[in-house]
């Protein structure tokens, strides 16, 4: 049985190389679970509880958008372990996902990296929250 997913197909699969297929969830599920560091794009430790990450995703997230939103760059920072305390326990995680942006295009996904990179190693306590990267092209 198909469900609505399988049949609009927001699953894609990342080529080493960069291309992008449409997939099956099938087939996208047996990608992750065969190539799992290809969905790694980028990651940059600032210090030792500071971190970027840069991630294709797979699924499409852009549910109004005409062109798939694939690519992700969170700012994660490590939770004291006396926060733990105040957080369910169900989400239990020893970090804390600061900053989220998502992008249709792999570079447009890097070039924020690389940015957002840079304005955390001058202040890691820099507030990204007015930053708005291009998500542009394809090049």
């Amino acid at each position: 049985m198909h469900s609505r997913w399988d049949h609009e197909r927001p699953y894609w699969i990342r080529s080493a190389d960069g291309t992008l297929r449409r997939a099956t969830s099938i087939e996208w599920a047996e990608w992750c679970e065969k190539n799992p560091k290809e969905k790694f794009l980028r990651r940059d430790d600032i210090n030792p509880d500071l971190w970027v990450s840069t991630v294709f995703l797979g699924i499409d997230h852009g549910w109004m958008s005409p062109i798939p939103v694939l690519y992700e760059t969170m700012v994660f920072r490590r939770r004291p372990p006396e926060a733990d305390n105040k957080v369910s326990p169900i989400a239990r995680f020893p970090f804390d996902g600061l900053y989220q942006w998502r992008f249709c295009y792999e570079q447009s996904a890097l070039r924020a990296h690389e940015y957002v990179c840079n304005r955390l190693r001058e202040d890691p306590n820099a507030d990204l929250s007015e930053y708005e990267p291009v998500n542009d092209t394809a090049n």
